[in-house]
This record gives structure tokens, C-alpha cells and sequence, in this order.
């Protein structure tokens, strides 16, 4: 963790959290998209208590105090309104973070050697091509391979790392081609470990992990992430955070969702040689934003921390940041309610 003193506090301002209708998909059968709750309306004074603002980086009992503070039940859509366009949701498939074991495809690494029990895998050299929806455990180390999802446009995809270490020498890797939707577990206990090459064979991504369309990480393990090409974690549609605990090094940005970044409930460290999260998508009234609530990050960036084209909404947390840019790059709407403590 690095250490540094308090060079100053942004005086924090209550921000009241509302529910809207924006859309996203569909929940899993039995589930109800209707329900949305509201999070984390405490005053940012009780949001940031019992040690969350300290001055040597997240506190060890961050894990503990996101816990506290959070209401969020699996089953449950979660919404937060940004203005009349913009909406950060969470939806039952983006909050749970539970799988059937008994019906998964277990896809089990050792370096180059490969075992397949269940179906929708296919193997193609060192590239494992996921070919449709279902829920994929992924155990081993895979010394020089690919993930490669090539799912149908309505199909979600369920990816359980648990206890992996995947690392491609010239491409991302995990990449998610195509899926209506791609979900990556990160099961309870277990470390797990992502590195890209420094050159790629194709130029349509960008990402050790990436993805073409929405992309969630969620689950209570731990994910090491090294983008040694570009961008750590990135997607060209939304990019959902929750519950997880992330450390990302990249030679670019460390979290990239073109459209939308949300955080919930997560502790992630960034260090990017850019921007350390960033959402850009400049033509959409509804995307450009990144919205981060009851969550600890620490960010050290080349460029900005934070990098929102249309909003950078943050009602409680705690965000460490030291950067040679801006601390918060955004010309729109701009709310914060949690502590953003730069270092020196």
C-alpha cells in the first residue's frame, strides 16, 4: 500500500440517491426487474466513520465497513438516478454471484494442458473459444492461452474464476467477441491472476480483459490484473464493479467502460500509465458517466484519476488518488459525498 500524508479533503455534500426506470436487459426467471432500491442515503459524515478515511490508503477493515453499509440482496435491481437520461443499474445477473456447480462447464488448466467437462467449449491451438450461454468454472494455470467467447447476441455468459492464472502472449486474456452479456465471478477464497503480451495479433481490442459488449465483475475473491498492451480492464459498452476486490496495472488506462463505468460495494487499485478509470462516450445522453458508491479505491495515474465525459457521480466512499492530470476530468454534471483524499 502506498503511503503518502493528506495533501487535502474535498469538502463532502449529501447526495441523494433516486430510482428510475432505465432499462438493461432482462433478471433470470423468478426474479423481478420492477424492484429497484436505493443505497447509501446516510450523510457522507456517517458513510465515512469507524476509520474509512485514513491516511496511510484503504484501511484493512475495508472489506468490513462496505459490508455494513450495504442493503444490496441478489435478487433485488438496483438503481441509482443520475438526471433524466443517465442511470447506473445493477441487475440481478450483475449483483449475483452464485453458480450450480452440478450443471457448469469446469474447464481445468495445467500451462498448455487442457480438461473440458460439460459443454460449449472448443478449443482452437491456444485459444478456448466459449461457444454459448452458461456458466463456465475456470480452474489452473494457463501459461499461454486465450479465453475467447463467441457466444450468441441474446446469450449471457458466466464466467467462475476460481483460483486461475490465465496469461496470453499477444492478445487479451479473456476476450468477449460477442454475448449479449459477459459475467465474471470471482469465487470466495480464491486468487485469481489476468496478463496480457506487450504486442497483440488484431487491433479490435484493447484489453487483458475486454470486451465487446457489457461486462461484469462481481464475487467476493481477489483479481490481479497486468495490461501490458493497453487498457486492464475494458469494454466497449458498460462496465460493472461489484463486491469485488481488483488491483490493475496498465500501460494505459487502468478501467475503461466507453459507455458507462459503475462501482458498487468494490475495493480496487488502480495504476495506469493514463487514466486510471475512464468513460468517454461523448454522443449517447445516457452514457459518459462513472458512478461509484460505498467502495474504497486508490488510484495513481500518469494522466487523470478519473475521466467521466458527462457525469462523475460518487455519493459515499473513499477514493485515494495521486495523479499528474486532473483529480476529476469531467466538463458535466459532477457530485461527490464521499472523501477524495489526494496524495502527495
Amino acid at each position: 500500500m502506498k503511503k503518502g500524508k493528506i495533501r487535502t479533503l474535498i469538502s463532502v455534500v449529501l447526495f441523494t440517491l433516486l430510482l428510475a426506470g432505465c432499462t438493461d436487459g432482462e433478471a433470470p426467471s423468478g426474479t423481478s426487474e420492477e424492484t429497484a432500491v436505493s443505497q447509501n442515503t446516510q450523510a457522507p459524515s456517517e458513510a465515512t466513520s469507524d476509520n474509512s478515511v485514513s491516511a496511510d490508503g484503504i484501511p484493512e477493515n475495508a472489506e468490513a465497513l462496505i459490508l455494513e453499509n450495504s442493503s444490496v440482496e441478489a435478487t433485488e435491481t438496483v438503481e441509482f438516478t443520475i438526471d433524466e437520461h443517465m442511470c447506473a443499474r445493477f441487475t440481478s445477473y450483475d449483483l449475483d454471484t452464485s453458480y450450480d456447480e452440478t450443471t457448469a462447464t469446469l474447464l481445468t488448466f495445467s500451462q498448455q494442458d487442457l480438461s473440458v467437462a460439460g459443454e460449449g467449449v472448443t478449443v482452437d491451438g491456444n485459444r478456448v473459444c466459449i461457444t454459448g450461454a452458461g456458466t463456465y468454472i475456470l480452474e489452473g494455470t494457463l501459461s499461454d492461452g486465450q479465453i475467447y467467447i463467441n457466444a450468441g447476441d441474446d446469450d449471457k455468459v458466466h464466467l467462475i474464476l476460481r483460483g486461475v492464472s490465465l496469461s496470453c502472449s499477444d492478445g487479451p486474456a479473456i476476450y468477449s467477441a460477442n454475448a449479449d452479456k459477459t459475467i465474471i465471478t470471482l469465487a470466495e477464497n480464491t486468487e485469481n491472476y489476468c496478463s496480457d503480451g506487450a504486442t497483440y495479433y488484431s487491433d479490435d481490442a484493447n484489453g487483458c480483459i475486454f470486451s465487446k459488449q457489457d461486462l461484469t465483475i462481481n464475487g467476493t475473491g481477489s483479481l490481479y490484473v497486468t495490461g501490458n498492451f493497453g487498457n486492464g480492464i475494458s469494454t466497449k459498452d458498460d462496465l460493472r464493479i461489484y463486491g469485488a476486490t481488483i488491483e490493475i496495472s496498465a500501460v494505459n488506462n487502468g478501467l475503461k467502460g466507453n459507455d458507462s463505468v459503475s462501482i458498487l460495494d468494490a475495493i480496487i487499485t488502480v495504476t495506469g500509465s493514463d487514466d486510471g478509470i475512464k468513460a468517454d462516450n461523448d454522443t449517447d445522453l445516457d452514457k459518459g458517466f462513472i458512478f461509484i458508491s460505498n467502495s474504497y479505491l486508490d488510484i495513481t495515474a500518469d494522466d487523470d484519476a478519473l475521466q467521466a465525459y458527462r457525469a462523475f457521480i460518487f455519493p459515499d466512499g473513499t477514493i485515494y488518488l495521486r495523479c499528474f492530470g486532473k483529480d476529476i476530468n469531467c466538463d458535466g454534471l459532477t457530485e461527490i459525498g464521499g472523501a477524495m483524499i489526494p496524495w502527495i
